[in-house]
């Protein structure tokens, strides 16, 4: 790579601009990963919507029921047919 570098620097390799009609080719990989990540990912995904969702996501969090009541609602008398058909937790 050094190599390449030094080439470039000295003038051996010469680097231009190329404008085209097409894309080349050899940029065809890189032309399917972003069509690829903005078909599969939500674009524009902004800081402030990550944001909005964590901090969703947290306050949700804090929304559980305790075990307690979890425990009350899930005995057998509180099934609504018969305590028999009630499948446990």
């Amino acid at each position: 790579m050094l190599d390449i570098l030094h080439a470039v620097q000295s003038g051996q390799i010469a680097v231009r601009e190329v404008y085209l009609d097409s894309p080349s080719p050899m940029s065809l990989p890189m032309q399917w990963r972003v069509e690829a990540e903005e078909m599969y990912e939500y674009s524009p995904t902004t800081p402030g919507i990550r944001q909005a969702v964590y901090d969703e996501l947290r306050y949700i969090e804090k929304l559980k029921p305790s075990a307690e009541a979890l425990k009350k609602y899930r005995s057998a008398e509180n099934c609504p047919v018969t305590p028999q058909s009630c499948i446990p937790f």
